[in-house]
């Protein structure tokens, strides 16, 4: 059952008000070099060990190299899952493909993703690694 917090949404905060808390990581940007980065985390869940990240493009958007080989880098790790999708933010259900980097990509509208998401809770949910770790 969906449990929807203060104003309908995973948000406990109006979209206005959220974007205001944001972090600014600019601050941190001489703690690295290589014009290195802080990026941002979109989606993350954790599922008896097994992590899905996700991270959202707008249509015409691509992850920038940096963030390209930090997210493959993270796909390659066996408990990791790394779906990019792209769509028109903040409104998932515009949402009109799908990669889950380091193996397929995927067509299709938010119903065929959110089963997609779903699918992905099945396997985990029944799949527990935690005595691998």
């Amino acid at each position: 059952m969906e449990i929807p917090l203060k104003h309908g949404r995973n948000l406990r905060l109006p979209p206005e008000e959220y974007a205001k808390k944001l972090w600014d990581w600019t601050p941190l940007n001489k703690c690295f070099e290589r014009n290195i980065r802080v990026t941002d985390v979109d989606g993350f869940v954790e599922v008896n060990y097994h992590f899905l990240y996700l991270e959202g493009k707008s249509r015409s958007a691509n992850l920038s190299g940096g963030q390209k080989i930090a997210l493959e880098r993270l796909a390659k790790l066996p408990q990791f899952t790394v779906v990019v999708f792209w769509g028109d933010p903040p409104d998932l259900h515009t949402v009109t493909e799908w990669e889950v980097l380091g193996k397929n990509k995927y067509k299709g509208g938010f119903e065929e993703f959110s089963k997609f998401i779903h699918e992905w809770f099945i396997w985990a949910d029944n799949n527990d690694i935690r005595d691998k770790f």
